[in-house]
C-alpha cells in the first residue's frame, strides 16, 4: 500500500498456495516461513520478498516444518518460535543463509502464541503466561504472571503496542 498516493499496488505472486504461515520485516524485505499446502502438509520453506527489486528469493529451509507459528526479527536475526506440530525455536541466520536451534521456552503448547521483539529481547506470551529470551545468553524466562487487568491493558489494541508499555512488563 502506497500511503503517499493512498492506493495499493500490484506484487508478484509467490506462485505457492500456503496456508498458517508466518511473517516478519527485516531490512526493508518480508520473510515468509513454513505452513501448509491444501492437502494440510507442513512445510520448512522461507522466503524472502525485496521490495526494491519486487522479486520473491527462496532461501535455505527450516530445520522442522512448521504451521500456525511465529515469526520475529531481532538484531539482524529472525527467529521461528513454535508451531502447531513443534515445540522448537530456530534462528536464521542472514548472513549464512543457514537456520540453527535455539533454546525453547517451558511451555506446553506453541501454537496460539504472540511474540515480539524489543530491547535486544523476544517477549512470548501464552494466555496469561510471558516468556523472555535474551539471545546474548540464548535463555528463556518465565516472567511472573499478569493479572488479567493489566492482560488486557498490554493487549489492547487502541493504538499502543507491546513496545510502549514498559510500565507493565517491568512489574
Amino acid at each position: 500500500f502506497d500511503l503517499e498516493r493512498n492506493e495499493w499496488s500490484k506484487h508478484p505472486s509467490r506462485n505457492i498456495l500456503l496456508f498458517d504461515h508466518a511473517t516478519t520485516f527485516l531490512n526493508n524485505e518480508i520473510f515468509i516461513s513454513g505452513g501448509h499446502n491444501q492437502l494440510l502438509k507442513s512445510t520448512r520453506n522461507t522466503k524472502k520478498y525485496c521490495l526494491q527489486r519486487k522479486e520473491w528469493i527462496d532461501l535455505k529451509d527450516m530445520n522442522d516444518k512448521r504451521k500456525n507459528h511465529e515469526l520475529v526479527s531481532l538484531n539482524g536475526k529472525i527467529y521461528a518460535i513454535g508451531g502447531y506440530e513443534d515445540a522448537t525455536v530456530e534462528c536464521y541466520d542472514l548472513s549464512t543463509d543457514t537456520w540453527s536451534y535455539v533454546s525453547s521456552p517451558k511451555i506446553r503448547h506453541y501454537f496460539r502464541i504472540s511474540v515480539t521483539s524489543h530491547f535486544n529481547k523476544i517477549y512470548l506470551l501464552r494466555q496469561y503466561e510471558f516468556h523472555v529470551y535474551t539471545p546474548l545468553y540464548d535463555t528463556w524466562k518465565v516472567l511472573p504472571s499478569l493479572p488479567r487487568s493489566e492482560f488486557y491493558k498490554l493487549m489492547s489494541t487502541n493504538g499502543t503496542s507491546i513496545k510502549d508499555r514498559q510500565d507493565v512488563l517491568e512489574k
